[in-house]
């Protein structure tokens, strides 16, 4: 049985480290395009000053004042929902969520 030598330990500790900071670079850009996504649809629903009543959740988390940048409360509503859901997925993304390995896509193990 072989020991690990200083350099195959080095390559281990630097693709655990690149590995974290892939992580949190997938898991922050997931986040902010599901930001600019719920942001550019909230822009285009004031816009075109469609009233958007039925929005239940937007409605009740509008009512707290969360974010106020539109002059519609469900708007806002809204806009807080897109925050809420981008900050579960970055904690999914960087806590649950397993990353894929050259060995799981290659199917085998070198």
């Amino acid at each position: 049985m072989r020991g690990i030598g200083k350099n195959q330990f080095y390559k281990i500790e630097n693709y655990r480290v690149i590995n974290i900071k892939t992580k949190l670079f997938k898991a922050l850009k997931d986040a902010m395009i599901i930001i600019l996504i719920i942001l550019l649809i909230t822009t285009l629903l004031d816009y075109m000053s469609l009233n958007i009543n039925l929005n239940q959740f937007g409605n009740k988390i509008g009512n707290l004042g969360l974010v106020n940048i539109y002059e519609n409360k469900n708007l806002n509503g809204l806009l807080s929902l897109g925050f809420i859901l981008a900050s579960l997925s970055f904690i999914y993304d960087m806590f649950f969520k397993k990353a894929t390995t050259e060995v799981e896509e290659n199917g085998r193990e070198n």
